[in-house]
């Protein structure tokens, strides 16, 4: 037990071993029904004043500034640039835990219910078990999609809530050698996204152009234990890193090159700007393979649009490393005219 909060607790409970008993010799319908009961008496002391105060200042429960006119415009308009994609109305629920055995993310930082469930922090994560689901059924490509809206419990600066819009995108398919399914995997994405912003500067979105930044977590690794200095924000992976590293690295650098050479011609097409970015090390923990992030430019500071990359969560639902999984989210309301 880490929390001194939890170590007081147990121990003014008289009960110092209280979370194990309860955690390893209640039952979870027995500990279910003690939380509800828990609940159910917390619930039947509140005043309203006092739920009018938590409406005011928790900002968990305070509603969206966005206009939901249009925002369910801008939804639409996503699902039109995504016609190769199955949408799907997420539950706004998932099972416990499945965040953090998946996706690595801190227990913490996720709104757990007392019947078993947790609120979707990420709608990647049960769109991977979807995913999976239809790939062990027989299916060779899934693609899928959703607009859901995510509560998540880790600190945003104020005056940013913990709920927020995103639109999220999944590809799963059997990995292969030349690297074609990761790298397609990507260009659609990547396609959709431009396609998605093009549609909001026509619903009145400020973004002028888009510029998308890939990176490799193998490449990055192994530059950093090899002491390379790298380069951001340059147009060629081999550009990024300096001769003799680039040389060393030999095929591991060539996934980077491959998805380099497809988006290219994609990103000009769309009036966008391609970079490749070693330097990136946000998330380089979460993402296994070719990692994606799109920026918008506006008039003001650069716009954090949307971020993906390869992950192994598929090929361990089905236990078959070969399967591989694409996933991307981008922040809708980020697009709105009055930045949601």
């Amino acid at each position: 037990m880490e929390s001194p909060v939890l170590r007081r607790v147990c121990r003014e409970a008289g009960m110092p071993d209280l979370l194990e008993r309860l955690s390893e010799r209640v039952t979870p319908s027995d500990l279910q029904a003690l939380f509800l009961e828990l609940a159910r008496m917390r619930a039947a002391n509140r005043g309203l004043p006092a739920l009018r105060a938590q409406h005011e200042r928790d900002r968990n429960v305070t509603p969206s500034r966005a206009d939901p006119r249009s925002l369910e415009r801008l939804v639409v308009a996503a699902l039109d640039a995504t016609p190769a994609y199955d949408a799907i109305e997420l539950s706004p629920v998932e099972p416990l835990g499945l965040n953090s055995q998946l996706a690595g993310v801190h227990q913490n930082n996720v709104l757990a219910t007392v019947r078993g469930t947790e609120l979707v922090a990420d709608p990647t994560v049960p769109l991977a078990l979807e995913a999976a689901r239809r790939r062990r059924d027989g299916v060779d490509v899934v693609r899928v999609c959703a607009a859901h809206r995510v509560l998540r419990q880790q600190p945003f600066a104020p005056p940013a809530l913990q709920h927020f819009l995103l639109f999220a995108m999944v590809t799963a398919t059997r990995t292969r050698s030349d690297h074609t399914s990761e790298v397609d995997a990507l260009v659609e994405h990547v396609r959709s996204y431009l396609a998605i912003v093009a549609a909001a500067r026509d619903l009145g979105a400020s973004v002028r152009r888009a510029v998308v930044r890939i990176s490799d977590t193998v490449v990055h690794t192994a530059a950093m234990e090899a002491g390379a200095t790298v380069t951001a924000d340059v147009s060629a992976p081999r550009e990024a890193l300096p001769a003799d590293i680039a040389r060393r690295l030999g095929r591991r650098l060539r996934r980077l090159e491959v998805a380099a050479e497809a988006l290219a011609p994609v990103v000009a097409e769309l009036d966008g700007e391609l970079l490749i970015d070693l330097t990136r090390t946000h998330a380089v923990g979460y993402y296994d393979g070719l990692q994606l992030d799109i920026d918008g430019v506006t008039d003001g500071e650069p716009l954090e649009l949307a971020d993906g990359g390869s992950v192994d969560w598929t090929a361990r639902l089905l236990s078959d490393r070969r399967e591989h999984l694409f996933t991307s989210g981008l922040g809708l309301e980020r697009l709105l005219p009055d930045g949601g």
